[in-house]
């Protein structure tokens, strides 16, 4: 799985792993250009950095994330070679060590939190969009310094949708036991997760939220 992709590089709506794509094919492409990414800022391209790119950064209560990469895990072979996926308890013993596909989560996080001041940076949370999907909308056109009509707003909230989403996804596995939109919401973990196992997790990241690069962070429920 590329860490970093890119949207149209092969002319069709559809993203592409970032190192398959040529420079000059990247060039040619008009501004704004897309392109989504797993890394941490710290390990962002210089030039992302120096040039004050738009950076939208998007973030989700870590018990969610446990779950969602829990399944995925079961799902896409680049991560069952990087991820316990038989059970959910061991496979969160070596989250909160770090032990999974794209490291720790709080260090990830703790990247870009002191960084949500920015001009160019604009942090929100999973849950926040789902709370409130047209706010969200209106807030990253206005990050992005794009007008937007109350209709266009109703129109990206309806082909944005879970349920509209899940009806073209193409990322399920060959046998069609496995597909990469699972579930769309929040609060999962709650069914997920054993008290003792809850009490381990809570702790962890309470003493991960008392880093000075956190301060002031606090998960939407």
């Amino acid at each position: 799985m590329s860490p970093i992709r890119a949207w149209g590089m092969d002319n069709s709506d559809k993203w592409s792993p970032l190192h398959r794509v040529r420079k000059a094919v990247i060039d040619s492409r008009p501004s704004t250009r897309l392109i989504k990414s797993h890394v941490p800022r710290d390990l962002l391209p210089v030039s992302i950095l120096e040039t004050n790119c738009k950076i939208i950064y998007v973030y989700r209560n870590v018990k969610d994330v446990m779950v969602s990469l829990f399944y995925m895990s079961k799902g896409l072979w680049e991560y069952q070679h990087t991820s316990p996926h038989d059970n959910f308890e061991h496979f969160v013993e070596k989250f909160v060590t770090g032990q999974i596909v794209f490291g720790p989560y709080f260090q990830h996080l703790a990247s870009f939190w002191p960084h949500r001041h920015d001009a160019n940076i604009l942090l929100i949370s999973y849950e926040s969009i789902l709370k409130d999907p047209q706010a969200m909308i209106k807030k990253l056109a206005a990050f992005m310094g794009k007008p937007i009509s109350s209709k266009r707003v109703a129109k990206i909230v309806q082909a944005s949708s879970f349920e509209e989403m899940k009806k073209h996804d193409t990322t399920q596995n060959d046998d069609n036991t496995w597909k990469f939109l699972r579930h769309g919401k929040s609060g999962s973990w709650q069914s997920h997760f054993t008290p003792e196992l809850l009490q381990k997790v809570e702790a962890w990241i309470q003493s991960n939220l008392e880093v000075e690069e956190l301060c002031g962070f606090r998960f939407d429920d």
